[in-house]
């Protein structure tokens, strides 16, 4: 028998975007949201590691960064850029 997954009742806001979310139950975590100037997500944390979003001048993702262990920055111009995670 699976108990049930409850995420938060009040989750944060900044104005209309939601910032984060907590589960509780048998697989608790919490994901944090932070927006750039254009409304964008910038970067994303998942139980403590976060992922830093890039956009060029046009708004489109360019790159991402892990910030947790190894950091790394894997270009999407860039097909043959190393993805290394060493989390």
């Amino acid at each position: 028998m699976c108990a049930p997954l409850r995420i938060a009742d009040l989750l944060p806001y900044d104005g209309a975007l939601p910032t984060g979310a907590t589960a509780t139950g048998p697989t608790p975590g919490a994901l944090t949201t932070v927006y750039n100037n254009f409304f964008r997500a910038s970067q994303i944390g998942v139980n403590g590691s976060n992922i830093a979003y890039v956009y060029d001048a046009d708004g489109l993702l360019t790159g991402a960064h892990v910030n947790r262990g190894q950091t790394q920055c894997c270009s999407l111009n860039n097909p043959r850029s190393p993805i290394l995670l060493n989390i």
